[in-house]
């Protein structure tokens, strides 16, 4: 129940994100109509308006910031659940050579009741 209340909430908060993010490139379109042609090295992109550009530039940033961020957020839980599966062999280890032992307290039981 709260996993899916998390899951609703998680899914509104980015839905609302989306919209600010919609809204502020709006603003920027309007309040910026003078035509605008862009050089770059290798291309000349069309003439549009300078609001137009600034929205492209914004959404590239949020993609690009989206991407980085989900890059690093899986690298990390890659390398975290490598170090849980060695940490999860070194226990099964230990607990099968202990297993095989006869504790230390019993066996000296054993010896004084003999």
């Amino acid at each position: 129940m709260i996993n899916r209340a998390f899951s609703v909430c998680k899914k509104l908060l980015f839905m609302l994100w989306l919209l600010v993010i919609a809204v502020l490139g709006a603003w920027i379109a309007i309040e910026n109509p003078q035509p605008f042609a862009l050089s770059l090295p290798l291309i000349t992109l069309p003439e549009l308006s300078v609001g137009v550009y600034l929205c492209m530039v914004l959404a590239l940033g949020v993609v690009l910031g989206f991407l980085t961020s989900y890059l690093i957020v899986t690298s990390r839980l890659y390398f975290a659940s490598r170090q849980l599966k060695k940490a999860n062999k070194q226990v099964d280890a230990l607990s099968a050579r202990s297993a095989n032992k006869p504790l230390v307290a019993e066996s000296s039981n054993n010896r004084s009741n003999k």
